[in-house]
């Protein structure tokens, strides 16, 4: 039965809570105290299923993180610098991980990576010509960044920067508002978010290292993504939308997934907390929250069946959980239980 709100002077028609939870699904282990880190929209990681199928999860508890593999939930502690200045990850991949630490006093940046030990490296400059922090290349071996090139602010450039010599090399980039999501140096691509004003489309362009564009972009149709609510799932993709216009407007998922496209909306007075693909793309996890601000309604974790877009588990929540998910491989489904005060991180086995 559907529910009528009147907030401010004005009628608002809202659907009923979703149906009841499916919770067949096996917990194969659990880690409490912890909560899943969001990676994708919090820090930045690859616009893939990488770290998904490299078996791996953010875990973090305040400040501090430890990655989830399994089998055994078994956790590692991530390795942070000894400095005064607060220290934050800005990208995480399944090659290892950026951290960086902005100093107050001299107003300066310093630079961390993790890929099997703890390094300082020479990161871009403290300038108001750098577009965002430097990413970790898939092999875990280099470094990129973008900025503009010296003495022409308006030009812009992508930077990559060896972690074990003073290689380095830079390519120049077309005038555009693209933003760099990930380096590849065995294949000798990047990828990057762009979004088109005139054209109204947001999508995935990928180039070479020497320039020149690698194939067609990957488009995201049906959805209004940012760069951190688009996935590529091997040549096709999940999104989703990033903000819609008032509260009581619905939030859509679309995907185009190994021949099969899907669209599916969130209830009128919710929004996404986050959204995980299994590596192949058989399942999207999904957690919506309360839009409204005024505590209507009900946090609920659920995952969608990609093939035919129907529900085949759920979860509800405390309100404003915010549930971040994860997938470890294809079979393993993971997601934070909020209870109180308490978070608990819980690992769910998929049935076959």
């Amino acid at each position: 039965m559907r529910k009528v709100f009147i907030i401010f002077g004005i009628c608002f028609l809202i659907e009923p809570a979703m149906s009841a939870d499916l919770r067949d699904w096996k917990t194969v282990c659990e880690v409490p105290n912890m909560e899943l880190a969001d990676v994708r929209r919090g820090i930045r990681t690859p616009p893939d299923t990488s770290l998904a199928r490299a078996g791996q999860a953010w875990l973090r508890h305040g400040n501090n993180y430890a990655t989830l593999t399994m089998p055994g939930c078994n956790l590692r502690d991530v390795k942070m610098p000894v400095v005064a200045a607060p220290i934050s990850p800005h990208f995480v991949s399944a090659g290892g991980y950026v951290l960086g630490s902005w100093d107050s006093k001299t107003g300066l940046t310093s630079w961390w990576v993790g890929n099997g030990s703890l390094r300082s490296f020479r990161g871009p400059p403290d300038s108001p010509t750098s577009s965002g922090p430097p990413i970790l290349s898939a092999d875990g071996h280099w470094v990129a960044w973008v900025e503009a090139r010296p003495g022409n602010p308006r030009s812009r450039r992508v930077v990559i920067r060896s972690l074990s010599d003073d290689r380095e090399q830079d390519i120049d980039l077309p005038p555009s508002e693209w933003s760099l999501l990930e380096v590849d140096m065995e294949r000798q691509e990047m990828t990057f978010f762009e979004y088109n004003v005139v054209s109204r489309y947001s999508g995935l362009v990928v180039l070479g290292l020497n320039g020149a564009r690698h194939g067609r972009p990957l488009l995201a149709e049906g959805v209004e993504p940012l760069d951190s609510t688009l996935v590529r799932v091997g040549s096709g993709w999940v999104a989703w939308d990033a903000t819609r216009d008032g509260a009581f407007q619905p939030y859509r998922i679309a995907w185009s997934v190994s021949g099969r496209r899907g669209l599916h909306k969130t209830r009128a007075g919710r929004s996404i907390t986050a959204v995980a693909v299994n590596p192949v793309g058989t399942y999207i996890g999904v957690s919506e929250t309360d839009s409204t601000r005024i505590n209507l309604f009900k946090d609920v974790v659920y995952v969608l069946r990609a093939s035919d877009g129907e529900k085949v588990w759920s979860r509800t929540l405390p309100a404003f959980a915010r549930s971040s998910l994860a997938f470890l491989g294809d079979g393993l489904f993971v997601y934070t239980e909020v209870q109180g005060s308490r978070s608990t991180v819980r690992v769910l086995q998929i049935p076959d």
